[in-house]
């Protein structure tokens, strides 16, 4: 009797089952006309979004590529200021060249030549370049290099007494260090021998 009641109930269950998903015959699935019409809107409304996503998909490739193409731009010209301003001492250096091929005074031509050194100079400085005062003043290894170091009583001890090659700041960050010769003091030099010789003695 049990046994009768529970396949009942599952038989019941079954049935419930069938009625959700529709009749199956010969392998196909019949369902009522609402669910179909629920099955069709829900497939024009997934269609709706894919066509959205598809959509902003091309937009953003579209964006993507025109991003691209703004900063290939933006490298190419980027410099086109300080060509712009270096145009004028460009154009005032030929002038120098042909002044000196007319027969100008070697005074005349190297007192032009100044002046578009100076003109040069006030441009570099527009744009950030500055340039580290060196010359006279302690070694500072942060922005210059030492490629040469002598022994001399006219300097004190680690002072930059030439300059072989000037250095640059821009905008505050190193560009190129300073080649400079540095000092020795001989006095200096001579009491740190004999202190290594001193320390040498005593192990």
């Amino acid at each position: 009797m049990m046994k009768h009641k529970l396949k009942k109930k599952q038989e019941g269950k079954l049935e419930a089952e069938k009625e959700k998903v529709g009749k199956v015959e010969n392998g196909r699935i019949e369902i009522s006309k609402k669910e179909y019409e629920e099955l069709k809107e829900k497939l024009r409304q997934a269609d709706e979004r894919f066509e959205i996503l598809a959509g902003a998909k091309a937009e953003f490739e579209n964006a993507k590529k025109r991003a691209e193409r703004e900063k290939s731009e933006f490298v190419k010209f980027a410099n086109d200021g300080l060509i712009s301003k270096l145009l004028p001492v460009l154009d005032n250096f030929r002038r120098a060249v042909e002044a000196s091929c007319e027969n100008h005074s070697v005074e005349d031509v190297l007192a032009g030549i100044k002046l578009i050194d100076k003109q040069f100079e006030d441009v570099l400085k527009d744009f950030g370049l500055t340039l580290i005062d060196a010359l006279g003043k302690k070694f500072d290894p942060h922005c210059q290099q030492a490629v040469a170091y002598e022994d001399t009583d006219k300097y004190e001890d680690e002072v930059v007494m030439e300059e072989l090659q000037k250095g640059y700041l821009l905008n505050g960050r190193l560009l190129r260090p300073a080649m400079v010769k540095v000092a020795k003091k001989i006095e200096a030099h001579q009491e740190k021998k004999e202190e290594k010789g001193q320390q040498k003695m005593e192990d």
